[in-house]
């Protein structure tokens, strides 16, 4: 199955991946923020001219859902649903988290290891899940880094490897974790082939994700909605 995936979940970087067979498929790594549509949709025709395809022959589009940056969401949300809608063909939409959690070198995860993206969501709290080598073992959460051990410390694994920019925040946090082998990966970040191939497999379990539908998982409002709740409170307003 020919795949386009995308994750503009993360606040200063964009993953691009394409598909179409083993030996026929590219990936994209921007250490750039995206703040405007046009900006992913060039990336996205560079990647179809690198490898000489054409974007027609796409049959299945994935895109990473979030948690995480507002703006990055919205955008990559709002291009790969216009993409898909106009060329009628599916969509599905994966958690960012899980994109993460599975671009972890397996060759490091095996039946006792704990694998834990962190995603840094501002506010002193990171986005977080929390998977094994069988799949997902908690919903994605967005909470306090003690809150994260405080779970963790509960679970019988023996080799914790976490991922993500939050482990650039709150490493020292995370590593007050006692009688555990601990793998940061600092550097971790979602790859344009998992949000491929895990698209596939949502796609062949599950189906299609409706397009008018398709929506970021944000799980908090943003810093303008508390802002306004905040004012409408103090000003008596509901």
């Amino acid at each position: 199955m020919n795949v386009l995936g995308v994750d503009t979940s993360f606040l200063s970087d964009t993953s691009i991946g394409l598909y179409f067979s083993e030996d026929n498929q590219l990936e994209i790594n921007l250490r750039i923020p995206l703040s405007q549509e046009e900006k992913l949709l060039f990336s996205i025709n560079s990647a179809f001219e690198i490898i000489n395809r054409k974007i027609e022959e796409i049959e299945l589009f994935s895109i990473g859902i979030g948690p995480g940056s507002f703006t990055g969401l919205r955008i990559g949300i709002s291009v790969v649903k216009a993409l898909a809608w106009s060329l009628s063909k599916p969509v599905v939409g994966i958690s960012s988290l899980e994109l993460l959690s599975h671009s972890i070198p397996q060759e490091i995860v095996d039946a006792d290891s704990l694998v834990i993206p962190v995603v840094d969501a501002r506010m002193n709290k990171v986005f977080v899940a929390l998977f094994n080598k069988d799949g997902r073992i908690m919903k994605d959460m967005d909470i306090r880094p003690d809150e994260v051990v405080e779970i963790v410390k509960k679970r019988k694994e023996k080799k914790f490897i976490f991922i993500g920019d939050g482990i650039n925040k709150y490493e020292g946090v995370f590593l007050n974790i006692d009688n555990k082998e601990k793998i940061m990966l600092k550097d971790g970040i979602i790859r344009g082939i998992t949000i491929c191939q895990l698209g596939i497999r949502e796609y062949s379990k599950r189906g299609a994700s409706e397009v008018k539908t398709l929506s970021p998982a944000y799980l908090r409002k943003s810093e303008a909605e508390e802002k306004l709740k905040e004012q409408q409170q103090l000003f008596g307003k509901n």
